[in-house]
Parts: structure tokens; sequence; C-alpha cells
């Protein structure tokens, strides 16, 4: 009889020390989306995110160059900036006013006759890799990632095409710490499964039995759902399906559907009809996570009635993600127990397993049912494993 396709083991979820194995193999040497090129747009413009403990930042240079450092100060390794914004011709660290130029190099270093020996030129903010894909400022760590094209795959681009996401403009931002493992808000992203018994707005508003998902063999993987034809009994999702008006030049089928994209490791894209809304789902540790959203609209899309459709979707997507938060804290609880080891995927998981199976080649352990002791024994697990 055929063995049931199975989950990552819960000590993944809960281990320190795989957290710690994560951030080494997996968010150091991936591509991460730091925000969207409109905030980027002028000199001085920076976007900036601390993911899975390493400070991030893009700017806009005086020569029009989008470059990326790590947001740390050589100093005494303060944050130099923090969200996104403008800071004028130079970075001023706010702890003791080290400066540096838009170009990462050290320009101003206060009472400096106090540092003999120290060598100005030689302590810049270490530069990262900085890529724009589809309107999106993406940066590594990696000393040589893979190029940002083949990492993202076609089916990024051919889905993402039709919204011209380069043109969009940013409405809205937020963020939110979520206290569960970053892996339980993916795998929670990846599945429509669960949308029956714990979505019942979204169940009104999509064809669940048409609910697909499409997984590549790259970083990404892609859901897409019809909007129901048939008018929702509740008068908010009712209103929202009478008012809501497609982006100019969407075709038919990305007009009548919600569409979702994963991009390895935490990076979402809700596209709606009217808007396209990104996420990114970061560890903050092994137990937390920190997920930040953006919604970026048409701009033609501006009346009153694309206002209020859009209004409508963030009040729908809040509820939907506050249900999510509420299940994905059940499972958390869950992964601690000790009889639970590990899960079973069925066939509308499959984004679920493409998701794991990156995993496990990132980091071979995750095979194994139990928790090794330590991040030594988990290393040389993985030795033995070779």
């Amino acid at each position: 009889m055929e063995e049931p396709t199975r989950t990552l083991p819960a000590w993944t979820y809960t281990s320190a020390e795989f957290y710690a194995a994560e951030r080494e193999r997996i968010f150091r040497r991936s591509w991460l989306v730091l925000g969207h090129v409109s905030q980027v747009a002028g000199p001085g413009d920076y976007v900036s995110m601390v993911v899975a403990g390493e400070p991030l930042m893009a700017i806009r240079g005086d020569d029009g160059e989008l470059r990326a450092f790590s947001n740390v100060c050589r100093h005494r390794a303060s944050r130099v900036v923090d969200g996104a914004g403008n800071c004028g011709k130079a970075l001023r660290c706010p702890y003791h006013g080290w400066t540096y130029g838009l170009d990462g190099r050290l320009l101003a270093v206060p009472e400096k006759t106090g540092f003999p020996g120290f060598d100005r030129s030689a302590n810049g903010l270490w530069e990262l890799h900085c890529e724009v894909a589809a309107g999106f400022v993406f940066v590594s760590m990696a000393d040589e990632p893979e190029p940002l094209d083949q990492y993202l795959g076609d089916a990024f681009f051919e889905r993402l095409a039709p919204y011209r996401p380069e043109r969009l403009v940013l409405t809205q931002t937020g963020h939110e710490r979520l206290e569960y493992n970053w892996k339980v808000s993916i795998d929670n992203y990846l599945e429509g499964y669960h949308i029956p018994v714990g979505h019942p707005s979204l169940l009104r508003l999509l064809d669940y039995r048409n609910y697909l998902v499409e997984t590549t063999d790259t970083k990404v993987s892609v859901a897409r759902s019809p909007i129901r034809d048939k008018a929702s009994k509740v008068w908010r999702e009712r209103l929202y399906q009478r008012t809501v008006r497609p982006m100019p030049g969407l075709p038919e089928d990305a007009s009548e559907s919600w569409s979702y994209i994963f991009a390895f490791p935490g990076m979402t894209w809700n596209l709606y009809p009217d808007q396209i809304d990104i996420w990114s789902n970061y560890p903050i540790d092994h137990r937390s996570t920190a997920t930040h959203w953006q919604a970026l609209r048409a701009p033609e899309n501006s009346s009153f009635r694309d206002r209020a459709a859009r209004r409508l979707n963030v009040r729908l997507n809040q509820l939907v993600q506050d249900e999510d938060v509420e299940l994905c804290l059940r499972v958390q609880d869950g992964l601690g127990s000790h009889l639970y080891q590990a899960g079973v995927i069925g066939a509308r998981e499959n984004g679920l397993k493409h998701f794991h199976d990156l995993i496990r080649a990132a980091i071979p352990a995750a095979e194994i049912d139990h928790q090794p002791e330590g991040l030594s024994a988990l290393r040389d697990l993985e030795a033995a494993m070779r």
C-alpha cells in the first residue's frame, strides 16, 4: 500500500537550533523582497526590513543606482534606518552620528581623532546583491546568488505581467508580529483545503471546487480560484462583487479570479482584479514571525467606486487574516505535543509539499523524525546522511 506524503516533523517548527540552520542555509542564501520600486524612485529613497535577524536596506543613489546594504552601522551595530522613507543626501546613524554616503561609503566619524589607526575607507556599509523584478525590490546576502530571473522562474513573471506591477501605486502598508513559527504561516497560505471550515466568507466568494495550486521546478508556486458569479448573501461581500472594477488591460481570466503567488522562502503576492497585496513572512525567532504587507493599485483606479471596492477588499481580507491567525496559533500549540511527530499531506496540499521539499533540500536534517540535541548534533546527523 502506498505510504502517505508526510509533512516536516514537528520539531522543525519549535527548535531554536533548526531556526539557526534556517538563518544560515535559507535566509542568507535566498532572494528576499523588501518592497516596491515606487518606494525607491529618487535619490535617498530607501526601504528596510529585518529578516531573520538581519537588518537589510535598499537605497537609491545620487547616480540613479539602486543598491542594497546591511542596515548595520560599522561602529556599534545600530540599525541605521527604519521602515521606508528618504534620508536626504546621506545616511546618518542615530546612535553616534557616523555618516555614510548613498553609495555606502563611510563619510564622517565624529571625533575621528579618538580612533587612531582607523581606516575609514574600509568601513563602509556592507554591500549586498540587489535587483528589481516585476517592479519589486529584491536583496540577497549570498556571495553568489542564483540569477533572480531563474530563481523566480517563468510562472512568476507570466502571472504578474498582466497587472503591470512596476507602474502600480502604493496605497497602504502595515506589519504585525505573529506568535508562531514562520513556516506555520506559509503552510497555511499554501493550501485552500481549510477554506470550507476556516473561511466562510472566502467559500462564499470563491469557486472552491476550482481552487487549484500549480507548483514549479523553481522556488515559486501559484494558486488560482475563479470568483463566484452567485451574489453572496452577506451584504459586504455582495457589495464588493458589485463594485469591484478590474485594472485596465487585465485579461478575462485575471479579471474574474483571485490568484496567489508564493516565492520561497516567505514571499507572497495576492492578485485581485482591483489591486495587488504583497506579504513577506520572515522569522523573528523560532517562535514568532514578522509579517509586512503592502497594497498596490493601478493609477487609473482612483474613483470613489474604486476606493470603496478596495476598502471592502481590505475589510474582507482582514477578516480572513484574523481567522488564519487563530488557526495558526492552534497549530503552533499542537506542534508542541510530545505525541505529534508529523502530519500527512493531501492532494489539495500540493503547494505545501513543494514548500516542505524546498526546506528539506536546504536542510537535510529536516528528513528525520526526532529532534537532534543541539546545533552540533544537527550538523553531525546531516554529515552522517550524506
